[in-house]
């Protein structure tokens, strides 16, 4: 049985960029390879209360919710992983909140919000 984000969704580039590593001859920090990943995704606009659960600094950023049946990251220092970024609708939007659901088997998947950093110094 397809899941209905696989039936429902679209296909959507996702950058992806590995852990880098500080340089000690130059002492420069060396990025790490950007790859890419093509999920297929459903997005939605955020309602007022969602909003409200970003962080503070973000909320008068454009935002949405991203479900996936694929993993996406957010930055986590322990793990090494830094942030995914989404292209939708041309721009780049940085996938901020994990949520995992897992209730019924063709209903497992993840809940993100993700805002909009193109025009944003991102």
């Amino acid at each position: 049985m397809s899941s209905p984000i696989q039936s429902l969704g679209k296909v959507f580039t996702v950058e992806r960029r590995a852990a880098g590593s500080w340089n000690t001859v130059t002492g420069v920090f060396d990025k790490g390879a950007l790859s890419t990943l093509t999920p297929t995704l459903v997005i939605q606009p955020m309602k007022p209360n969602e909003v409200l659960l970003l962080p503070e600094h973000r909320r008068q950023m454009e935002s949405v919710k991203v479900y996936s049946v694929t993993e996406l990251l957010t930055t986590d220092e322990k793990a090494q992983t830094t942030t995914d970024v989404l292209i939708y609708r041309g721009l780049r939007w940085e996938i901020l909140q994990i949520g995992h659901w897992n209730e019924a088997p063709f209903l497992k998947h993840f809940k993100y919000a993700a805002v909009k950093i193109d025009g944003e110094g991102g």
